[in-house]
């Protein structure tokens, strides 16, 4: 599929959300595979940034040596992608962490355009429905397969209920308005309620 047929705008920026760490701090399977998958898009778009997004999953209470970010960073220079294009976000624990982050510190002062989110079949519905919800209407938001891997099917099962909470999470603010999301993360969510709200 071309890149114009994605609905893509010139120069989008892509989104690797993270996929957590293994007990050794190692990048998980799902992890690499949507970094590999990312690399192959800088590839096409020369001009893009890439911005891998994670600290490390809210179930994960393991103080690992590296980041998922920076774990995601290191595939993409293995992959031959200049470390002057990557951007690392490293807070997010969460999807709605990963788009809020985001957002907040790459994106706000940036001209609208397409971001590319590299994700995992079953978190599509959930990964389009919060990174739409936090950019808002001004944003085209587009998402791009990893390939799926072992551990993904009981991941699935979960979803319905995933999405539904990140709803009601969302369900006081308007898309789009990036600050009254900020300060909703930072006062509602428990693992962001130490970032300050100064946004």
């Amino acid at each position: 599929m071309s890149l114009k047929s994605r609905g893509c705008t010139s120069n989008p920026v892509i989104v690797v959300p993270g996929y957590g760490m293994t007990p050794h701090g190692e990048p998980t399977v799902g992890t690499v595979a949507r970094t590999r998958i990312a690399s192959q898009l800088a590839r096409s778009l020369p001009e893009a940034h890439i911005i891998v997004s994670g600290l490390r999953s809210s179930a994960d209470h393991i103080s690992h040596k590296q980041t998922e970010a920076k774990a995601m960073r290191r595939v993409l220079l293995r992959e031959g992608i200049r470390r002057s294009r990557v951007q690392v976000e490293e807070q997010a624990r969460d999807t709605i962490g990963n788009a809020v982050l985001v957002a907040a510190r790459f994106l706000a002062k940036r001209q609208p355009g397409t971001v590319m989110v590299v994700t995992s079949p079953f978190h599509f519905e959930r990964a389009r429905f919060v990174f739409e919800h936090v950019l808002g209407p001004k944003w085209t938001v587009v998402m791009v397969a990893a390939p799926e891997v072992f551990g993904d099917a009981p991941k699935a099962l979960e979803e319905g209920q995933s999405l539904a909470r990140a709803k009601a999470f969302f369900d006081t603010t308007c898309a789009g308005d990036l600050k009254s999301i900020w300060h909703l993360l930072v006062t509602k969510h428990d693992c962001y309620k130490h970032l300050p709200n100064t946004f």
